[in-house]
């Protein structure tokens, strides 16, 4: 019974851990907190000290280790929110389209057009 206790506690941990790392890349790579909460983060970073001292108290190493990394990522958020402002600039349209990292709008522009003439085209059709 304890080993499904651990096994659970051990999932657990990780979409903890899963959890925060995109919001900390979204904060990131945004620069941006908005719809982050200050005392959301605080109240997980604090739950996770806890957790990684009881943890670790009661011979639990590898869910210590994962409520370390826990309460660092809320640390590292607690930062993040308050580095950065909770409404960020708009940025410019071109920046937007061309910081893109994969070509989906350019296929997406394409087929758009391409299905624009074509339906043009058969109205050009029925009208002559």
């Amino acid at each position: 019974m304890n080993e499904v206790i651990t096994s659970i506690s051990m999932l657990a941990v990780m979409i903890g851990v899963t959890g925060i790392v995109p919001q900390l890349v979204t904060m990131l790579r945004n620069r941006s907190s908005k719809g982050q909460s200050k005392l959301g983060w605080t109240l997980g970073f604090t739950a996770n000290l806890a957790l990684a001292f009881v943890n670790a108290v009661d011979h639990a190493p590898v869910l210590a280790i994962g409520n370390v990394l826990s309460f660092t990522g809320c640390l590292t958020a607690v930062c993040l929110v308050w580095r950065f402002p909770g409404e960020p600039e708009p940025a410019p349209v071109d920046e937007l389209v061309t910081d893109m990292r994969t070509g989906e709008f350019a296929a997406l522009r394409d087929a758009v057009i391409a299905e624009h003439e074509r339906r043009t085209g058969d109205l050009n059709l029925v009208a002559a």
